[in-house]
């Protein structure tokens, strides 16, 4: 299911027992099953996916943990502050110098690092984009939620002057008879 020649490597051995597949397939669906979490813990999601793609790494199965990774960081940058952002970006760099210089891949270590920064580059830049959307939109309701307050002041405003005017002119009345 997951590994179907021996060039993936670990995952090829690891999945020739019924035991190792399981294994493999548990470590994969809880990547997965965690994304669920990004959108109230984005940080601790991204920490936590950061953790298991380095022990991935480690034993040369970082390619099943790949995707997770990128969700994660991708609500990572989407959410929260500036400053969760910031450590979420330098943990997923620092997590993919670690994965290639664990990768014992024939590309070797330039390729493989290029590689994965790239990806991560792609996501960053579709999250920076959707995340000034998202601001800009929020920064468009809320002028316009100050146009309409404003405009409703306006008509308060207006009807306050209409009616000192017109106390004004029944007072000026009823002091003439």
């Amino acid at each position: 299911l997951f590994a179907g020649t021996p060039l993936d490597g670990n995952a090829y051995t690891f999945t020739r027992d019924w035991y190792g597949a399981l294994i493999v397939a548990c470590i994969t669906v809880g990547a997965a099953v965690l994304l669920i979490g990004r959108s109230r813990q984005p940080l601790a999601v991204l920490l936590i996916e950061c953790i298991l793609y380095a022990a991935a790494s480690a034993i040369g199965m970082s390619n099943y943990l790949l995707f997770p990774l990128l969700f994660a960081l991708f609500s990572c940058i989407t959410r929260p502050p500036a400053w969760q952002m910031a450590a979420g970006l330098g943990s997923v760099w620092a997590v993919m110098t670690f994965s290639a210089f664990a990768s014992r891949t024939s590309a070797g270590f330039a390729l493989e690092y290029l590689g994965q920064l790239l990806t991560a580059f792609a996501t960053i830049a579709v999250a920076v984009a959707i995340r000034s959307v998202r601001s800009w939109q929020h920064s468009r309701r809320h002028a316009f939620a100050e146009e309409r307050r404003s405009q409703q002041l306006l008509r308060q405003r207006d009807r306050a002057v209409s009616r000192t005017r017109i106390a004004a002119e029944l007072h000026d009345s009823v002091g003439t008879a």
